[in-house]
């Protein structure tokens, strides 16, 4: 599979790989996010998380939105090391 180039002006431009590709911030997500990070709040407390089933149609964003969540945390635990 090829990269995808995203040119964002003059200077800067991106590689994105299609499937590993997680945006900076996710827009019209933010209900499915605290939810999703609702389910993974016991892994503070108990060191693993409740399971998760993330069901919806195809294309609605269940892939990018655990993708965002489960970087944001990994982020987060790194930072505590």
């Amino acid at each position: 599979m090829k990269d995808l180039i995203v040119t964002v002006s003059d200077n800067a431009k991106f590689c994105v790989y299609l499937l590993m590709y997680v945006p900076s911030q996710l827009i019209g997500r933010k209900k499915e996010i605290i939810e999703l990070a609702r389910i993974f709040k016991p892994l503070d407390s108990k060191g693993y998380p409740s399971n998760a089933l993330v069901l919806g149609y195809p294309g609605s964003g269940k892939t990018v939105v655990t993708k965002f969540l489960l970087q944001k945390l990994i982020e987060r635990l790194e930072s505590k090391k």
